[in-house]
Order: structure tokens, then sequence, then C-alpha cells
């Protein structure tokens, strides 16, 4: 079957029409397929000057309607070229006309670097948890995506200035790298790291308040003093320290604004703050550094 034949019974497949094309000098064919829809579009051209003039039919009325009937492109050819795989062919169709601003190399090259571009985005994604939306109604996820694309482009900003203070290559910078780097330097500290996700509260603050937080709750309820919830903790658990005195420790302000912050990222009851905390909070009574919290401390 000939190249002519060939699209014709695509055409036909389609229930489309068939455009030959004629003084365009394409070698493929124009097909409009069903209710006036694009199907294929030629691509090359046989006189030699790399710019093509396409006549695309479109459906009346809506988005497509304020598209161009005719759209003028540049293609440009070139071979990859890599050890041990077969040499093939590319075919790049462009809208950057002007080959002075934009030489063919540019746009090889451009597209060999399509690829690291990909993976860097994903790379970055992944790591900052980007990759899966968490939002459940449309508002809301169309905020975080927008949230998504301004961490990114943060990231990508940060990473730019980083390669450009140090007059290194962009592709040397990498988060596995700053990672390594930061394990390295805290084993020669004697400290050793462990690597999580990136979400609001952090493992240590999304679990530590949640016990300070309902032994809060345990002591406005009148369940037991707040010596004997802590020494629960110390003796049965084995924990240095109780909740309580961990959170006069910390400061009930920094408790109590942890737990908002937790409270309005996931919406989730169970990160709501006692009521006896934030009492004392609106105190002034915040725990060791203002003498008195859960407990009463002697004046220094």
């Amino acid at each position: 079957m000939g190249q002519a034949a060939r699209w014709e019974k695509i055409a036909r497949e389609w229930n489309g029409k068939y455009y030959p094309a004629k003084g365009l000098g394409l070698e493929q064919k124009v097909v409009a397929a069903r209710d006036g829809y694009l199907a294929v579009i030629g691509t090359t051209v046989r006189d030699g000057t790399g710019v093509a003039y396409v006549a695309i039919r479109f459906p009346r009325g809506g988005t497509w309607q304020s598209l161009p009937e005719a759209l003028e492109v540049r293609i440009v050819r070139f071979r990859v070229t890599v050890p041990g795989f077969r040499t093939h062919e590319v075919i790049v169709v462009t809208t950057l006309l002007d080959e002075q601003a934009y030489p063919d190399e540019a746009i090889a090259a451009l597209y060999r670097r399509r690829w690291a571009v990909e993976l860097c985005f994903r790379d970055i994604k992944t790591t900052l948890g980007l990759d899966v939306l968490r939002c459940q109604s449309p508002e809301l996820i169309e905020k975080e995506v927008w949230l998504q694309a301004i961490a990114y482009n943060l990231v990508r900003a940060l990473m730019l200035e980083a390669a450009w203070t140090h007059d290194v290559s962009l592709e040397r910078l990498s988060f596995k790298g700053t990672v390594d780097t930061l394990r390295q330097l805290l084993s020669l500290l004697n400290k050793e790291a462990i690597i999580v996700q990136d979400l609001p509260g952090f493992v240590s603050n999304r679990i530590s308040h949640l016990f300070m937080n309902e032994a809060a709750f345990v002591l406005q309820d009148n369940v037991a003093t707040a010596e004997q919830i802590d020494k629960i903790f110390r003796e049965c658990f084995g924990h240095k320290m109780g909740p309580l005195e961990t959170a006069d420790l910390i400061g009930l302000d920094t408790v109590m604004r942890s737990l908002d912050v937790l409270y309005e990222s996931f919406q989730d009851p169970k990160y709501r703050c006692c009521p006896l905390l934030r009492k004392l909070v609106h105190a002034g009574h915040l725990g060791r550094k203002t003498g008195r919290g859960f407990y009463v401390y002697p004046e220094q």
C-alpha cells in the first residue's frame, strides 16, 4: 500500500475528509477527523525550506474557534547518537521561526535535555511531597496546585542562585547529594539523620503534642493529677519526663500554637487544643519561663 493510500485509509476510518494540501509541498497529507477535529497533519516539506503551512479545520464555536486556521511552523531535523544504541533521526516541529535567534543546534540541545528537565521536576515533586493531592474540594485542590507550583519555582530559583554563586553547573546540584553531605557531617558529630517526608508538624510534634494535649484533657477531667500523669509516663514507659512536664519545658504558648497549626492543616479534631491548656496560656501561665504552668516553679 502506497503512502497516499495509507492516508486515504486513515481518513475513511475516521469518517473524515481527505485533503491533499495541494501547493504546500507536504509529503504527508492533512486529514480532518470526524466532526472537523484534526486527526493527522503533515510535518515535512519537499522544498527543503523547513517551513510548513498547515491548514486545520475546527468545529464551529467554542474554544477551537479562537485558534488560527493556519499555523506556520519550522521543522528541525537532527540525529541522536548514543554509544551502544541505534542512531535515529528526530524531527522537532516548533513555532520558533527565527533561525538566527534559535539555531538548529540550540533546539536540538534543548530537546536532548527534556528528560533531564522532567526528571528534575519529578525529583523535586516527590521530595517535597507534591506528587499527591490531599485536598478534597475543587477550590482547595486549585489552591494546592498553585502552592505546589510556587514551591517548585522557589526551589528551582534557590538551586539556580546556588549554582551561580559557586560557579558550578546546575546539573551538579541535587537533593540526594545534599542529603548525603548532611549525613556525612552528622556522622562526624556522632549524630544520625532520620529522613522522613515533609508535612506540617513533623513526626515528633504530631506525636508528642498529642500526648501533651491528651494529658491536659485527662487533668481537666480530674481523672488524675499532673504528678500522677507524669509519673505513669516516667515509670511505666521509661520517659525521662512526663507529657505535662515536657509541655511546661517547651512553653505552653508554643504547644498551643503548634496544635492550632496541626488542626488547621489537617482539619482533624484530635488536634483540637484542650480548653485548660488554652486557659493557662491566656492567663499568662506559660510553664517554666513564667514560673507557672501545669506546675508551679519556685523562683530561682
